[in-house]
């Protein structure tokens, strides 16, 4: 018999549903599907830890909240295989691996689970793709030349032009990959559920419209369009609100609504201009107060929400005042300081903070220049070492969605406060060690198409993010 080296795990509201791998070391065990009769399922408790083999596959469901995600912070205990069926494998003892049983990832909602043992189980044949063994290490990314400046990505779209995605070739992975998702049946929108994935669905949609002209794609963006406009008061929260309402406006762009259908447009920009100042729950009052007093991923969700109805309506003071709000965020606080910050062990200044600290910071030996301290304090206080938090990676996919979208209308953004932006990108992968990776793969396509960068970028087709997506085909 293959020997039993331990797990042990310990759960407040976890239940697993464990397949055990004991068997004949000749004739190992393959993975038991959820499915399979002999699967028994454990509840774990803090009191009676559940013991699993290293090897064994692990089936792991969590009942606190209904979108569960899994992050791995210390390194490689289990590896995700299947986020749709929750199967990870053990890999390697002694470490730690963090099960998050809440959209807010934080430590204290999640349960922690430790190999005991000395080495990994070897796969059982046939099993080599479903227990893969744990990735090379990555060489340590080197430092990104800085850019030169940037002039403002102007154009007729908010987010891209007719005669710009005319030019996009309907070829290669990435083409594959927005075709795909366009493909797909989007679902009924809910703006107060962040995390649906129906908004960058429909902006898929749209883009294959612009670019092929098929009715039928379009007809998808309609419809989620006009299911907005009938969906009555919001009831949610202004993240949420933030997060998932760009990628509908952006979408309505694309597909040239007002000359497609000049109601459902009146229509929607009336709701759009309500959807601006509507009541949201669970912190702000409204979108602008988001945007305007959280100088975080909250605050960049909603500012890229609040500057696409303002491209989308034609709203000039409204981003001339959003505008200066990122100019704040940037670092910039001659132009707007009014930002209500959380603990500032990360920040250069803290009697002084900013969203992205300034150009040359350094703290105990350590460089700062360029970190988002209101994001990267959620990964716990400034402790003398840079460390990955991934919401510094959240934050910024609000942050160059509204950057992008001013930079459209005609501001200087890219360049603002010493290159923040880029800044911010460099120190994630130069100083955290810390690429983009799940759905922040399609934040390097659109930083490397404006600052001529060469940020590591997925290939072979990069995942949509909350607010936006598919810039590996739109930014080649």
């Amino acid at each position: 018999m293959r020997s039993v080296q331990k797990m042990l795990l310990s759960a407040g509201s976890l239940s697993l549903l464990l397949a055990t791998a004991c068997a004949d070391s000749a004739n190992p065990a393959a993975p038991v599907e959820s499915t399979a009769p002999n699967l028994r399922q454990v509840t774990a408790t803090p009191t009676a830890p559940t013991e699993v083999a290293v090897g064994d596959t692990v089936y792991v469901k969590a009942s606190i909240y209904k979108n569960v995600t899994y992050t791995v912070r210390n390194g490689k205990v289990m590896r995700m295989l299947n986020s749709s069926s929750r199967r990870a494998v053990a890999l390697a003892p002694g470490e730690s691996w963090i099960v998050v049983t809440s959209s807010d990832q934080r430590t204290k909602d999640s349960t922690f689970v430790t190999v005991r043992g000395q080495g990994a189980a070897t796969p059982a044949p046939g099993e080599e793709e479903e227990r893969a063994p744990a990735p090379a290490p990555t060489p340590a990314p080197q430092p990104t030349p800085e850019p030169t400046p940037v002039a403002p990505t102007t154009g007729s779209g908010i987010w891209m032009s007719a005669s710009e995605i005319a030019k996009i070739p309907m070829s290669g992975a990435a083409w594959s990959n927005l075709k795909s998702a366009a493909d797909k049946s989007c679902g009924t929108p809910d703006l107060a559920d962040q995390n649906q994935m129906t908004n960058v669905c429909v902006m898929a949609k749209a883009l294959v419209f612009a670019r092929t002209g098929t009715p039928s794609y379009r007809t998808g963006v309609t419809s989620a369009i006009r299911s907005i406009v009938q969906s009555g008061t919001y009831n949610g929260r202004s993240l949420a609100l933030g997060r998932e309402l760009a990628a509908y406006v952006i979408a309505a762009d694309l597909i040239g609504l007002k000359s497609h259908d000049a109601a459902l447009d009146q229509q929607f920009r009336a709701k759009l201009a309500q959807l601006r100042t509507t009541s949201t729950s669970g912190g702000p009052k409204n979108l602008v107060e988001c945007h305007e007093l959280r100088p975080n991923n909250w605050g960049t969700m909603c500012g890229a929400s609040r500057v696409a109805i303002a491209a989308y309506l034609g709203d000039k003071a409204e981003l001339d005042r959003a505008a200066k709000v990122l100019r704040g965020y940037l670092g910039d606080r001659s132009a707007y300081a009014g930002f209500k910050y959380g603990e500032t062990s990360w920040q250069c200044d803290p009697s002084k903070p900013v969203g992205i600290n300034p150009k040359g910071c350094t703290k105990g030996g350590i460089s700062l220049d360029g970190v988002m301290p209101d994001d990267q304090r959620r990964g716990g206080t400034f402790a003398g070492k840079a460390t990955k938090e991934s919401y510094a990676w959240e934050g910024m996919q609000g942050l160059i969605t509204q950057a992008y979208l001013l930079s459209r209308q005609g501001y200087d953004v890219w360049n603002w406060s010493d290159r923040a932006i880029f800044r911010a990108v460099n120190w994630l992968h130069t100083q955290a060690k810390y690429p983009a990776e799940g759905d922040d793969q399609w934040q390097p396509h659109l930083i490397n198409h404006v600052y001529g960068t060469d940020f590591p970028a997925t290939t072979g087709g990069a995942r949509p993010g909350k607010i936006a997506g598919f810039t590996d085909w739109t930014h080649r």
